[in-house]
């Protein structure tokens, strides 16, 4: 039964990771339980994200050799390395407890964090999860063994997806003209009414963010993900202007006055939960051009 759990893992793995698409991560760890106030290696995991909020993610208990799968959502995906997520699964696929109860007996409900270090090694993170079955939490006198809540700290690496390959930043050649349209919209939006370097460097934070790892990959992607450009609500409807257009395009030529920023704000416009953010989010100043500060 050992070696079956195990192939098999290594099945679903292999299968998955072959088609990867390019925005998604497949990532391997191993994770470290609590458990009589000890915290020791018990399973192995790996998790797939097929999208920047949806994914799955397999479980392979080393002392037992029982296998658990749950899928996964970003509840707040406004990083790709670190976020909260929640997930829905079922414990002891393979039955290795024989415990005769059913998949809805066995379904478990998952909750954790996971925080990445790309800056100290590329595709390295860290997750805390929490992982219960309902049904034996009101069942404890039928409690079965591998049953009980489970309290983990893995240490997990993607070594396959965006941020574990080299991106490519998009130039001038490659870009459509819809992305093109649609980065000097966001710069009109963004940066209308700001200096000429300052437009620029808006454009160029959109591109270093498609090539950091830490975003999705494609300007569009980057554009339009969640919680990140104020403007966004305004973008169907903005009419860039020429010189918006001649920023995107010298950006997409490689010109980056920002200096490789992957933020930028205006102290005197952002929002409350915005400047809270730059102000704890432990990010460095890279240069302030008009009224942007840009920071990585």
């Amino acid at each position: 039964m050992k070696k079956q759990s195990l192939v098999f893992l290594c099945i679903i793995i292999l299968l998955f990771g072959l088609g990867i698409p390019t925005q998604a991560g497949l990532t391997g760890g191993a994770e470290w339980q609590f458990k009589n106030d000890q915290l020791n290696l018990n399973t192995l995991k790996a998790s797939l994200w097929f999208t920047e909020t949806w994914g799955i993610s397999g479980y392979y208990c080393i002392p037992d050799y029982s296998l658990s799968a749950s899928i996964l959502y970003k509840t707040n995906p406004v990083f790709r390395t670190s976020y909260t997520y929640i997930g829905l699964g079922v414990r002891d696929l393979n039955d290795r407890y024989n415990s005769g109860l059913t998949i809805s007996q066995k379904l478990e409900f998952t909750c954790g964090a996971e925080w990445g270090f790309q800056k100290l090694i590329p595709g390295l993170s860290m997750a805390l999860e929490a992982r219960t079955i309902p049904n034996e939490l009101f069942n404890r006198a039928e409690s079965k063994p591998g049953f009980t809540p489970v309290i983990g700290l893995s240490i997990n690496y993607q070594f396959l997806g965006a941020s574990s390959s080299e991106t490519t930043s998009p130039n001038s050649d490659t870009v459509t003209n819809s992305d093109l349209l649609l980065l000097a919209k966001l710069v009109t939006a963004e940066a209308g009414s700001e200096p000429y370097d300052g437009q620029v460097a808006v454009a160029a934070v959109v591109l270093n963010r498609t090539k950091s790892g830490e975003f999705p990959g494609t300007i569009r992607e980057v554009i339009y993900q969640p919680g990140q450009f104020s403007s966004l609500p305004k973008i169907p409807t903005i009419r860039p202007t020429e010189l918006a257009f001649e920023a995107a395009k010298d950006a997409l030529k490689g010109v980056d006055p920002s200096r490789g920023a992957l933020y930028f704000y205006n102290p005197a416009t952002s929002s409350p939960e915005g400047l809270r953010f730059f102000a704890t989010a432990n990010l460095r100043v890279l240069i302030r051009i008009g009224n942007h500060v840009f920071l990585r």
